[in-house]
Parts: structure tokens; C-alpha cells; sequence
């Protein structure tokens, strides 16, 4: 038989494991909260901009930018929501110029976000497509100015 002491230890140890188990699954969910609130925010501004609400749409997505930064949230949400934004500023307001900033930095965040037909117009297929172009640019600079600072040549006489 098991002593009492030996009993205590037993329920030490489920106690912790089970409160152990229970903030593993708050730190998930709490980590899931700003992805979700990305990703909803994103819904509810298309969803304005399908229904012509173009300032509703703006101010949904502008909330999503703030969201995902805080929240750490990267990659392919990021970079919807910016594609999303250039979407609203072209097509809802005709700021062409605001849409080409969004989409190049949609792009720069995932390089392989592709428009969505069902809001693809002729002005937002053109302003992406110079985005894309834009971002390519961007990123060949960048690439060539980090080969030259890591170039053998330049390693080796220490600059």
C-alpha cells in the first residue's frame, strides 16, 4: 500500500501536470487570438467592400494591419491583408498610387499572393503587375547589395 506521503506526491505531480496541460492550451489560444482577429477583420472588410461600404472596408483593414502587428501575425495573412487594402484603395478609391504601395509590400511579404478573380478588375490586375515588378526590383537590390558586402573579395581584405 501506498504511503500518505507517497499519495500527496502522486497528486502534486497530476495537479501540475493537469495545470501544466491548461496553460498549454491558454498560451495556444492566446497565440491563435491574433491570426483570428487578422484573418475575421480581413472577412468583414471584403465583405464591406463587396457591398460598396468602401470607408467601412478601409477601416476594417487598417484595424487588421494594426492587429497583425501587434500580434506578431506574418506571412500569408499579412500579406492578404495588404493585398486586400490595395484592393480597396484601387478599386474602391481610386488611389492608385496607395494601392500600388500595398500590393508591393503584399508581395514583399509573400512574393507567390496572387489576386482573387472575383475582385480582379483591369485597374487592380495593372497596378498589381507593376507591383510585382516593383517588388522584384526590390528584392534584386537587395540581393545583389548583400552579395557584394559578403563577397569573397571583400571578406578577405576585411571590408
Amino acid at each position: 500500500p501506498l504511503r500518505e506521503t507517497e499519495i500527496m506526491n502522486v497528486r502534486h505531480i497530476v495537479a501540475f501536470a493537469l495545470a501544466a496541460a491548461l496553460l498549454g492550451v491558454a498560451s495556444s489560444a492566446s497565440a491563435q487570438r491574433p491570426l483570428q482577429q487578422v484573418l475575421d477583420l480581413n472577412r468583414q472588410g471584403m465583405e464591406a467592400y463587396n457591398n460598396l461600404e468602401i470607408d467601412t472596408a478601409v477601416a476594417k483593414l487598417e484595424e487588421a494591419i494594426r492587429a497583425a502587428q501587434r500580434g506578431n501575425v506574418t506571412g500569408a495573412p499579412l500579406a492578404r491583408t495588404f493585398l486586400n487594402m490595395g484592393i480597396v484603395q484601387v478599386g474602391g478609391l481610386t488611389d492608385n498610387a496607395a494601392g500600388l504601395q500595398y500590393f508591393t509590400q503584399a508581395l514583399q511579404v509573400d512574393p507567390n499572393i496572387q489576386l482573387d478573380p472575383l475582385t480582379r478588375t483591369p485597374d487592380i490586375q495593372t497596378d498589381f503587375n507593376l507591383a510585382r515588378q516593383r517588388a522584384g526590383a526590390i528584392h534584386a537590390l537587395w540581393y545583389s547589395e548583400t552579395r557584394r558586402r559578403t563577397s569573397p573579395e571583400r571578406r578577405r581584405h576585411g571590408v
